[in-house]
């Protein structure tokens, strides 16, 4: 963004609670910003979400932001330090094979799995009810005890068993070639 005296008093007018400000700032910087989150995440959606937040945190902390320069470049390494956090967070899903369900990856075994092979993964749990999808991404991509996926769910640990022994059933059917 080439600097120019409105740019300048951008960061004057958010330090001032003028909500305009935010939004000249959102639609000048949203691609560049954009940008920087895909090229980390490979999601559409979640650079999206990486944006917004970064947006979140200098409503937050915009005060302590001394010039317009500053602005960009906080705004740049916010957008990136967001991205990578949600990067990390995202559970690798895996394959083990036609007749395991997915697994979650460990750090030291973990496999590199391609974007056709992500999307198919998630088109099959797509395909699940409700209740079963959501019991093997809380248990399995979640990383979550039975107890607290029960609890998430308002279900017993008995019945949520049920939903995972149906859930892989059905989602190795929708996998297999």
């Amino acid at each position: 963004m080439a600097e120019t005296d409105d740019e300048i008093s951008l960061l004057s007018r958010i330090n001032n609670g003028d909500e305009s400000a935010y939004d000249e700032l959102f639609h000048s910087q949203k691609r560049n910003l954009y940008k920087i989150a895909f090229n980390t995440l490979q999601d559409a959606s979640e650079a999206e979400d990486a944006v917004a937040s970064a947006f979140v945190q200098l409503v937050r902390k915009h005060s302590q932001i001394r010039c317009h320069q500053a602005l960009n470049s906080w705004m740049r390494t916010t957008v990136r330090n967001i991205a990578i956090n949600m990067r990390k967070k995202r559970k690798k899903l895996i394959v083990m094979d036609k007749n395991d369900i997915i697994k979650e990856a460990d750090k030291q075994g973990a496999q590199h799995i391609d974007f056709a092979e992500n999307a198919h993964i998630l088109d099959c749990l797509e395909k699940l009810p409700q209740a079963q999808r959501t019991a093997l991404m809380l248990k399995y991509a979640e990383d979550e005890t039975l107890e607290t996926v029960s609890n998430a769910m308002g279900i017993t640990v008995a019945r949520l068993r049920k939903f995972l022994e149906k859930g892989e059933i059905n989602f190795k059917k929708h996998y297999a070639p």
